[in-house]
């Protein structure tokens, strides 16, 4: 099997949606196992070990979108009948490209534009904390220095 390859773009909208638990992803045998292994059933019906072992040998993980998950779950892991592989060599970009998407939103977070922070004369916002519009945490940045994942 032919494992395509994730373009830089596509890991990074990825790795988006994963921060933005849109996405559920796993590169575990647990997890595998667990979320697509109905899937993964099929996948390999009628091979033994080895043969499963080399068709499947670029395999490094599974991704699918959260919406798509059934509603039972297995161990408290979401169970998926559909999925998307991602290439070996691509789980770890991938996984760093998430830890330093959440690595930027919390320094934004915890760093933002805070009362502590604020000068009058220094153009600071007047408004309080928990005015913000929903979905955005107390003391996020204004929307233009707000990252886009």
């Amino acid at each position: 099997m032919n494992t395509p390859r994730l373009s830089q773009e596509f890991l990074t909208n990825l790795a988006g949606q994963i921060v933005r638990n849109e996405v559920f992803a796993t590169n575990t045998e647990e997890g595998l196992n667990n979320s697509f292994g109905t899937l993964l059933m099929f996948m390999g019906e009628g091979m033994n070990e080895e043969e499963l072992h080399e068709k499947y040998k670029d395999v490094g993980g599974m991704w699918e979108f959260k919406d798509k998950a059934e509603e039972r779950s297995v161990d408290g892991w979401p169970m998926f009948l559909s999925g998307h592989i991602i290439h070996r060599l691509d789980c770890i970009p991938l996984y760093k490209e998430v830890e330093r998407l959440e690595t930027l939103i919390d320094g934004n977070v915890t760093t933002g534009d805070t009362p502590e922070a604020r000068d009058d004369d220094a153009g600071g916002s007047d408004e309080v904390p928990g005015s913000e519009p929903e979905g955005v945490a107390p003391g996020s940045p204004p929307d233009e220095k707000r990252p886009q994942a």
